[in-house]
């Protein structure tokens, strides 16, 4: 059943390779703590509530950070609506056990002397380097400049950047669009590209996935 619910994760709903991974392991984990917990024979059926809340239980007594055991709690799930849509069954133990209450920290942030070593070894290695370089510098000068999301700045395009007025077009979520003010350099170092991309892969020549 399991083999089943991964090809499902990856090919219906063509979720990311490390959340079918994850998913698969936390169920397959909860799987062999069931074969411990129930002590014999066991149905996904038959499983209670009790039961999921003493997984999650045993991971927190593993030491597992509490956003890994919110994602197991996500998995089982979604693993029981598969079973809900796919097998008929018609319980789902996970949805009523409440998720875990994860810790805010507050966002990490760069002295200024640190910024400034980063800027200056940046600028170093695009005046030494290639396009490689003088595109990640571009990159660092946009979101220091801008404080835009990683999605917007490989959204980004040659016409969104103005480099008489110092603007830069952003498109957020939901198609908004707004203009901030930017960097003056950006767009002269990466030079000239074959895509309206602003920021390429010096490889395919093809705009840069956000997480690329």
């Amino acid at each position: 059943m399991i083999d089943e619910f991964v090809s499902f994760l990856s090919k219906e709903r063509n979720d990311s390779p490390h959340t079918v991974k994850a998913y698969a392991h936390d169920v397959g984990e909860f799987a062999a703590f069931c074969d411990g917990y129930y002590g014999g024979p066991w149905t996904w059926g038959g499983v209670d509530r009790l039961a999921v809340r003493g997984f999650l239980g045993a991971l927190q007594q593993r030491g597992l950070a509490k956003r890994s055991i919110a994602r197991a709690l996500s998995a089982l799930r979604t693993f029981y609506r598969f079973l809900n849509t796919t097998q008929g069954l018609e319980v789902n133990p996970a949805r009523a056990t409440r998720t875990p209450k994860l810790d805010r920290t507050l966002p990490v942030h760069l002295e200024r002397a640190e910024l400034e070593m980063l800027f200056a070894e940046a600028e170093a290695r695009a005046t030494a380097g290639g396009f490689r370089e003088a595109r990640d510098l571009a990159m660092l000068e946009l979101f220091y400049s801008t404080g835009m999301r990683l999605s917007e700045l490989a959204g980004l395009n040659d016409q969104d950047l103005d480099l008489v007025s110092d603007q830069v077009k952003l498109r957020g979520k939901g198609k908004r669009s707004g203009s901030c003010p930017s960097a003056r350099t950006p767009r002269a170092r990466c030079g000239a590209t074959s895509t309206s991309a602003m920021l390429c892969s010096p490889r395919s020549g093809r705009r840069c996935a956000p997480y690329s």
